[in-house]
């Protein structure tokens, strides 16, 4: 049931009152993101989202999971550093947990991580990796992420291949460096053809990212990420159109 309170004061909401549009104090962020219950996935019906066809998932139910909030990167086109003017990490061994109770109480055996980019790094990886095998979920569950070009090495890769790692989603952008570099990413057209080839080598699917129509594009930007992506030949592409 809904409480019916005055919205006076509320931190965090904007609402109209007598034909004004209040807006409230900013609410301020949650430090320890660890304090925060498991999502109460038990009030949706999980049958209703069983078919994913831009993962290589079809008639599975699969799960979101964080294991972060915000970003440290500045990219030019992401609303990341605008919603959160900060990073904070969840402890690796709540995440595992979590992904372990889903498991054991809706036999979900798709995760999916929803964070700016994970792993992190080489080692928070390697360490998520060790703590999904050592708990025996590498048996039980695929899981699939987005990540950076610059984020991964092999060494990495086939740690995340033995954890269960399925797909991992690269946001390459573009394929014209020039405009590449205006968008602030901090990565270039060749680590990313590094990073495709060694996710494929490590048996993992790979996608690739795009966008398509930035500020300060031509035709011929637009046609050299077509061909950029035809040349990394990634198992999943996806275009979106910059708005």
């Amino acid at each position: 049931f809904i409480k019916k309170k005055s919205l006076v004061g509320l931190p965090g909401i904007s609402f109209k009152m007598d034909g004004k549009i209040i807006h409230n104090p900013d609410r301020g962020l949650i430090d320890d993101l660890d304090s925060l219950p498991f999502p109460a996935w038990h009030l949706f019906d999980l049958d209703n989202y069983v078919h994913h066809p831009m993962l290589g998932i079809s008639g599975a139910r699969a799960l979101p999971v964080i294991a972060s909030r915000g970003c440290s990167y500045r990219c030019y086109y992401c609303s990341q550093d605008k919603v959160y003017n900060r990073v904070r990490y969840r402890n690796l061994n709540k995440v595992v947990e979590e992904i372990r109770y889903f498991n054991d109480i809706f036999n979900i055996n798709f995760f999916g991580f929803c964070d700016a980019y994970f792993p992190f790094n080489e080692e928070s990886g390697i360490e998520f990796s060790n703590l999904i095998i050592r708990n025996g979920l590498h048996k039980k569950i695929k899981w699939f992420t987005e990540t950076r070009v610059d984020k991964v090495t092999p060494r990495l890769l086939r740690a995340m291949k033995e954890a269960g790692a399925h797909i991992i989603m690269y946001g390459i952008e573009v394929g014209n460096a020039e405009i590449l570099q205006s968008l602030n990413k901090g990565t270039t057209l060749e680590e990313a053809k590094i990073a495709i080839k060694e996710t494929k080598k490590a048996g993992i699917l790979a996608q690739g990212l795009f966008m398509l129509g930035l500020p300060g594009e031509t035709e011929k930007s637009c046609r050299d990420t077509i061909k950029f992506a035809k040349e990394l030949n990634c198992d999943f592409v996806k275009f979106n159109i910059a708005t």
